[in-house]
């Protein structure tokens, strides 16, 4: 009996290349008619004015956010999944600070004074609605602008105000080189979060994705599967690394993610989403993902 014939290799399936986010035409700012979402009332932080456009605006903590032991060598890592979703907001770039320094640009152009920017900086903190916060300020110092006039100054130069923290460039373009795959995942659209995106930082990610511009945002998990597909990654061992308990540790945790939380100095609240890791800033983050993989 002849011997079998030999089976011919398998073609396999070659790797689709990582698709960058479609940009498609802006929608429209939202405006006050819209419904505001309903804060938790497992996370005090959110009751703060959205108008902001920060998730969690800063507050000052009285101690400093409990730092996690770095990763062992002794595990092994071999196995490990590069690929690094990041949040844009106090996470990149410093978008807290950016309110503030529209509130200093204000202050200088319309003679406010000190107490002025004490003001606005006090009204930022109160847990009201961005009209409420808008029209306090019209009527404490006699502006003739409307409050959604007066919003549409805001949201148009606070973004542009918005700096990339120290070292996130850099950190990026080594995290790459050594062989991980990284993607921006933010809520809030295209027209409001790309102005906050200079100095090449789009190009360091393979996928790009504006929650408010898709079917669902964080902290839905599809949108989580739906980055990692675009960047033909999986999610299993992957890394999300935010500012958010709610919108970026839960939601990655809830499919599979691990997770390092950009704490700005917060201590970790009681009993909200456990992060994985817990560093005080981006810059802290990066050395846990180069000892992962």
């Amino acid at each position: 009996m002849a011997p079998p014939l030999p089976r011919s290799p398998s073609p396999g399936c070659s790797r689709r290349a990582s698709t960058s986010f479609r940009s498609r035409a802006p929608r429209p700012r939202a405006t006050w008619s819209r419904t505001p979402r309903r804060p938790s009332s497992s996370c005090p932080l959110r009751t703060l004015p959205s108008w902001t456009r920060c998730r969690h605006p800063w507050v000052p903590a009285s101690s400093e956010a409990p730092i996690l032991r770095p990763f062992s060598t002794r595990h092994d890592w071999s196995h490990v999944n590069r690929f690094a979703v990041f949040d844009l907001d106090d996470t990149l770039v410093d978008s807290t600070g950016a309110v503030d320094r529209w509130f200093i640009e204000l202050t200088e152009q319309r003679n406010l004074g000190a107490a002025g920017l004490d003001f606005l900086r006090a009204e930022q903190q109160r847990p009201v609605t961005p009209r409420e916060s808008f029209q306090a300020i019209i009527d404490r110092f006699g502006f003739s602008e409307t409050p959604d006039e007066l919003r549409s100054i805001f949201l148009e130069r606070v973004p542009l105000l918005s700096r990339t923290f120290d070292g996130v460039l850099d950190n990026l373009r080594e995290l790459r080189a050594r062989g991980w795959r990284t993607a921006l995942l933010t809520n809030g659209t295209a027209l409001d979060q790309q102005p906050k995106m200079r100095d090449g930082l789009a190009e360091l990610f393979d996928v790009v994705c504006f929650a408010d511009d898709e079917p669902m945002r964080k902290p839905h998990p599809e949108i989580f599967r739906l980055v990692a597909d675009r960047a033909d990654a999986g999610l299993d061992g992957a890394w999300m690394i935010g500012d958010s308990l709610e919108y970026d540790i839960a939601g990655a945790a809830a499919v599979g993610m691990s997770t390092i939380w950009i704490s700005g100095g917060r201590p970790l609240p009681k009993g909200e989403p456990v992060p994985g890791q817990v560093v005080a800033s981006v810059a802290e983050a990066f050395p846990l993902l180069h000892a992962a993989g």
